[in-house]
């Protein structure tokens, strides 16, 4: 028996093998806190390492020899590690899948990214100063020499000063993969995991954070994205949202429809999710079954049925399944090709209300971009209620915001449209942490598709046939809303070109 004094080392540093884990019995190796190392079936010659939580227990220092039948290198591990190594050879999901399984976060302003940092405690500082940030994704990106860590804010990526070196990178996936239940041993495929943290503030308060995980390999490293999903909030308002008076009441009156389908319209990122939810805060109510299929679960809604898109069931699998469950309301998260699309309308046809998201630029583009998939022209005039199209734009921070004189080069790109003399623009201050906006807000338009709207789609009239009805009828589009924010102060012009394009 080999009993040297043992140092605290970390899981990455080892190969892990499914075959050589379950030499011992996962009881055994739950109960003693112990997993096998190493990926050779054969006991090395100079021992077999095996990781421990108490490397100095001679009684079990034996029975591991014992049951092993060869001398073993006892090599200290924390519980979580040695716990999440079994749970990706024998495959648990429970182990510890309770509120002492999540990661710790206490409000911090800066990360320590010393070399000699534990992995653990660096993770914890890059997402605590990523939640104080208001960051919604985390960034690594491997590069030849060097590795990049940037945070998404309001929209924007924004560098952090100090970037992990290529020495930790590969620890930093690898503790990473463990908290999410992926393998730590692949390093050839994309993985996709989970985890959820429990932020902690200055001042006490507490909030859960849920943090899905994207792990790509690449040829200088594995890169990853870390999307943080803030359970506070993920229910707000229409109003709150940023949708105006008169968008809110023509939503409300496509959401009293018993039938028909409601699309949203919007690149990734615009915010179509929190619409939904904000949608479905209005109609939950008892009378009304809910079912839902999302590609994730972002946030759970009381006593909405909710389906998450796997490799065996999609999202058309699942609406046609949600027919046979005598739904009133179906929540389709995305509509991406034809056998979604056609399942969507024929549980419209059959008198179900379906709410879902698809890729096109405006409002009126839902109704091209519908055909484009295989709806018959007459079958979608009958159905659809309502296309909404949404993006977000950056809110000027209200502590440092100014005004002055429209630049030449806005009031050449917004001519013709009521942009003012005057524009409101971002400064940058302590309160934004100096990038001149705080927050985002949403920007809309909605086209109700009335009978005028529905005799033109069934007899097949143009794009720009449609759009000259619309705004015949009141229809604003999203350059106007956009405009009325900047004209209040709420965001700036320069975001407005950013973000929304003027036809």
């Amino acid at each position: 028996m080999n009993t040297p004094d043992s140092t605290f080392t970390e899981l990455s540093q080892f190969a892990l093998s499914e075959e050589v884990i379950t030499l011992i019995s996962l009881e055994f190796c739950l109960e003693n806190n112990v997993v096998v190392l190493g990926d050779e079936k054969n006991a090395p010659s100079q021992g077999r390492p095996v990781g421990m939580l108490n490397p100095k227990d001679k009684t079990l220092l034996l029975e591991v020899e014992r049951q092993l039948k060869c001398q073993i290198i006892p090599v200290q591990l924390n519980e979580w590690e040695i716990r999440h190594a079994l749970a990706e050879a024998w495959v648990i999901t429970d182990v510890d899948d309770n509120r002492n399984d999540m990661m710790l976060l206490k409000e911090s302003k800066t990360i320590d990214f010393s070399p000699k940092k534990n992995i653990q405690e660096l993770w914890e500082e890059i997402l605590s100063v990523a939640v104080k940030q208001r960051a919604t994704d985390v960034h690594i990106e491997c590069y030849r020499e060097d590795v990049d860590l940037r945070f998404r804010v309001d929209g924007v990526l924004h560098q952090v000063t100090s970037p992990i070196s290529i020495e930790n990178v590969a620890k930093c996936v690898s503790a990473l993969k463990i908290i999410s239940r992926l393998k730590i041993t692949e390093k050839r495929r994309p993985q996709n995991g989970a985890f959820r943290s429990h932020y902690i503030t200055e001042s006490g308060e507490e909030k859960i954070i849920d943090m899905r995980v994207a792990i790509l390999p690449g040829p200088f490293g594995e890169d990853t994205v870390i999307r943080l999903l803030d359970k506070i909030g993920a229910h707000e308002s229409l109003s709150q949202l940023g949708m105006n008076d008169r968008t809110i009441e023509q939503l409300k009156k496509a959401i009293q429809n018993t039938y028909g389908l409601v699309l949203i319209a919007g690149p990734t990122g615009a915010g179509k999710s929190s619409t939904f939810y904000s949608i479905i805060e209005q109609i939950n109510v008892d009378g009304n079954k809910i079912l839902s299929i999302e590609d994730p679960i972002e946030y759970e809604m009381n006593k909405v049925n909710q389906k998450q898109v796997s490799s065996l069931l999609g999202f058309a699998d699942y609406t046609k399944a949600f027919m046979r469950q005598d739904p009133d309301i179906l929540l389709v998260g995305e509509i991406n090709d034809e056998e979604t699309a056609l399942a969507c309308i024929r549980a419209s046809q059959v008198g179900k209300m379906v709410y879902s998201t698809l890729h096109a630029n405006d409002a009126i583009g839902i109704v091209m971009r519908l055909q484009l998939l295989g709806i018959q022209h007459d079958i979608l005039a009958e159905n659809l209620v309502a296309c909404l199209s949404q993006r977000l734009l950056r809110v000027l921070c209200p502590s440092c915001r100014t005004k002055e004189i429209i630049s030449e080069e806005n009031k050449v790109y917004f001519k013709g449209l009521d942009h003012g003399e005057e524009q409101w623009v971002a400064v940058g201050c302590d309160d934004c942490d100096a990038k001149g906006y705080k927050g985002r807000t949403g920007v809309y338009e909605i086209m109700l598709v009335n009978s005028k709207i529905k005799g033109l789609i069934s007899s097949k009239a143009s794009m720009s046939h449609i759009r000259e009805e619309a705004l015949s009828q009141g229809f604003e589009t999203l350059v106007v809303d956009a405009l009325a924010k900047a004209r209040e102060g709420i965001t700036s012009l320069d975001e407005v070109r950013r973000v929304v394009q003027v036809w």
